[in-house]
């Protein structure tokens, strides 16, 4: 996948249950081109709409990702 203007714009961080540290960056970028390539972890991924996206169940940090997208 091709992408431009990219752009760090949120980084959340934190210590569970488990006592493992665990931190999530969130980038923006304008799409160019070509095909996404997902990682192991993953086995699907969808194109949406901010106003689509309350439809999905995703963990907090990630609604505040999307909440801080248009505030950066």
């Amino acid at each position: 996948m091709i992408c431009k203007e990219i752009e760090l714009f949120d980084i959340e961080s934190h210590i569970d249950e488990n006592g493992e540290f665990w931190i999530a960056i969130a980038y923006k970028y304008n799409y160019k081109s070509g095909n996404v390539q997902l990682s192991f972890e993953r086995d699907k991924f969808e194109w949406i709409k901010k106003q689509e996206f309350s439809k999905y169940r995703v963990a907090d940090k990630i609604h505040r990702f999307i909440k801080n997208y248009d505030t950066k």
